[in-house]
């Protein structure tokens, strides 16, 4: 294998980029990605300065397991009956006042504990409802052409 192979594997395709919808995507996928991972830190952080307790933050997966199991099946239906682009923004849309539901919390002079395992339910099913119709996005912006992936061949039938 040359210098140059090696290169190309080790580097990053960006035609698809070139498409307007995916670099919508890209951005807003950005952004998001980078809320829910401030959220993942903020929220066990804020339940064990509430509480002391490492057994409370436990439970914040418990709590977040049980939505994620009842609508992971749903999300897929849900997917595959509606639109995904407006599964995905209405998904988003709450997501966002989720998160402005977890900072008026925060900023109140003593922050309750019960709406912070609240939210955080909600959001866990609102991940597994939205998750089948964000994946199945990219791969309808992109087409075979533009992803890098080999074609398959076409087969002709062969003359008898």
């Amino acid at each position: 294998m040359s210098l140059g192979s090696l290169l190309r594997l080790a580097t990053i395709d960006v035609r698809p980029l070139r498409r307007r919808d995916v670099r919508v995507l890209f951005s807003g996928q950005l952004v998001s990605i980078l809320g829910s991972q401030v959220t993942f830190v903020a929220v066990p952080f804020q339940v064990y300065l509430l509480t002391h307790s490492s057994l409370a933050v436990g439970l914040l997966g418990a709590v977040e397991l049980g939505p994620v199991l009842a609508f992971a099946f749903l999300g897929g239906t849900l997917a595959d009956a509606r639109d995904r682009r407006s599964m995905v923004l209405l998904t988003e849309l709450a997501f966002a006042v989720l998160s402005a539901l977890l900072l008026a919390n925060a900023l109140l002079p003593a922050p309750l504990l019960w709406p912070i395992y609240a939210v955080a339910a909600v959001q866990a099913g609102l991940f597994a409802l939205q998750r089948p119709s964000l994946d199945s996005l990219l791969p309808r912006l992109v087409p075979p052409e533009d992803s890098g992936q080999r074609l398959p061949e076409r087969r002709t039938p062969k003359a008898e």
